[in-house]
């Protein structure tokens, strides 16, 4: 943690925190960070004070970090974009709508978006349905990150990719270790074993359930599989829509469309990485999601 000072008496005005994070760069180990907890005084909030803890911060955690990264807040934003970063891009937030009616009632009239909604789930339903009849795979709810989880993560491919770690130690912390929080998670797997191929980290409030993390091993088919599941299982559980924030591998946008998930919104990544690194960061894919930033 690096703390802003003012005056002679040096009384501290604003602290940067920066969490430890463990990150897979074409399938390397290498040490990264997180940068969370970004507070500035309100007597002290102009540009100068915000810039000179960021790059002070920054400076002395690339002295023992490879990888620094943030996924700033909205009033954040104007900052970061100021100070050098090695990769920059904007991570897609997409949505499936599972009930129309309520999105349908922004445009029409309650007397007719009503039954137009009726008649459009129902379609939907039956796709999802036709696309799922002949898929050998299962999706269901489990209460914890087993065994599996390492499996599932051992066998990730990671070679083409810089990716932070996903065993089941981490889900643990971020996920089942946060009392102000709760939690969810849905697993797919083969219809013929209880081998995971994927699992959805989610987080249901305002009748959306948030997809917080997820992670496949399958093809891109079978993520496809998977979406559709965890929207049918939205569906059964009278939710309006599925929200994923995901940035990945090549294809992944395209399975996603696939899916009828389409972009909503995008919020700015930012990725500082050490100058032996640098070339390899800017060539391989970012696998991001919600799970690499503070809760």
């Amino acid at each position: 943690m690096n703390f802003a000072l003012h005056g002679a008496e040096r009384l501290p005005v604003g602290f940067l925190g920066i969490g430890m994070r463990h990150m897979y760069l074409e399938g390397e180990l290498v040490s990264g960070g997180t940068l969370v907890d970004f507070v500035i005084s309100p007597r002290h909030r102009s540009v100068f004070p915000a810039l000179m803890l960021q790059r002070q911060g920054r400076a002395e955690a690339l002295d023992s970090m490879q990888i620094l990264y943030g996924l700033p807040d909205t009033k954040a934003v104007a900052i970061c974009r100021r100070l050098e970063s090695q990769l920059m891009f904007e991570l897609p937030r997409y949505v499936r709508v599972v009930r129309s009616v309520v999105y349908l009632e922004r445009q029409l009239p309650r007397w007719l978006a009503v039954p137009l909604s009726g008649f459009v789930d129902a379609l939907d339903q039956s796709g999802i349905w036709l696309q799922l009849r002949i898929s050998p795979r299962v999706g269901e709810w489990v209460e914890e990150f087993d065994a599996r989880f390492d499996r599932l993560w051992n066998q990730f491919d990671k070679s083409a990719l810089c990716v932070g770690l996903r065993n089941r130690e981490f889900l643990r912390w971020r996920f089942s270790r946060q009392p102000a929080r709760s939690y969810r998670i849905f697993v797919v797997r083969s219809y013929y074993d209880a081998s995971l191929l994927m699992y959805f980290v989610c987080e249901i409030n305002s009748a959306i359930l948030r997809v917080r993390d997820c992670l496949n091993i399958g093809s891109q088919r079978d993520f496809k599989a998977g979406l559709l599941l965890l929207s049918r299982e939205a569906r059964r559980m009278g939710l309006k829509s599925v929200e994923v924030q995901i940035s990945g591998p090549a294809g992944l946008r395209r399975t996603l469309a696939r899916a009828q998930f389409l972009v909503r919104s995008t919020r700015p990544f930012f990725a500082m990485v050490g100058q032996s690194l640098r070339d390899r960061a800017k060539s391989v894919r970012w696998y991001i999601t919600p799970a690499d930033e503070d809760v």
